[in-house]
């Protein structure tokens, strides 16, 4: 059985509506009933939290994660792996059916040898003029260098807010960890607590020196 049919099953022998479960996880039950139908589409392409769901969905109903783990993580990756690869082709498509620009081929009028001998002398004239001057050529590498400046400036502080984000979902992450510990705990004691057996003592006057014990429960030995 998959991880996935496991889960669903352990749900329903213990009589758990996803609801139930829901509740117990505090996930969204369309993401319960997603993880058992294994339809990760869900998620909106989003699987940085699949695994944090099914582990948690696993605590909660007694599943133990390190078996079904390695397969989680394989069925999240293929899921990714196909997605991307249904993306890349997606736009490889659209570039295929993208009209071509064809080159407009721009006519030149054919000048005599003499306008030409006219041109490279005035661009000859001219070309002390468009020379730059030293300060011009400092103005540039001012200009390209507060542009390199506001430009690593501007990583540095995408970089910062990406770790700041990252650090975030890390805590929120291991604050549904530990709430979802607590739950299971609770459970745990619950059952312990059911599973406790009331005993009462009681003598007789007929039979001296002997007590009976009396339980409302099955005894496992008498």
């Amino acid at each position: 059985m998959t991880y996935y049919q496991i889960l669903k099953q352990r749900r329903i022998d213990l009589k758990l509506s996803i609801q139930d479960v829901a509740v117990q996880t505090r996930l969204a039950p369309e993401y319960i009933a997603a993880i058992e139908e294994n339809d990760l589409d869900v998620f909106s392409d989003d699987y940085s939290f699949v695994r944090y769901f099914v582990h948690a969905y696993a605590n909660a109903i007694g599943v133990n994660w390190e078996a079904i783990s390695v397969e989680v993580d394989q069925t999240i990756k293929y899921h990714a792996h196909k997605k991307n690869m249904a993306l890349t082709q997606a736009q490889r498509r659209i570039v295929e059916n993208m009209p071509k620009a064809q080159a407009s081929k721009r006519s030149r009028k054919k000048r005599s040898h003499f306008q030409s001998s006219i041109s490279r002398a005035s661009r000859s004239l001219h070309w002390s003029k468009r020379k730059l001057s030293p300060l011009a050529l400092w103005g540039i590498v001012i200009v390209a260098g507060g542009f390199l400046l506001t430009n690593m400036v501007s990583s540095m502080l995408s970089a910062n807010e990406a770790k700041a984000r990252e650090t975030a979902r890390q805590a929120e992450l291991q604050k549904k960890e530990q709430e979802t510990q607590r739950l299971s705990q609770q459970r745990k004691e619950a059952k312990l607590e059911e599973a406790k057996t009331a005993l009462t003592l009681s003598e007789t006057a007929d039979v001296p020196d002997t007590v009976y014990i009396h339980s409302d429960q099955a005894m496992p030995w008498t």
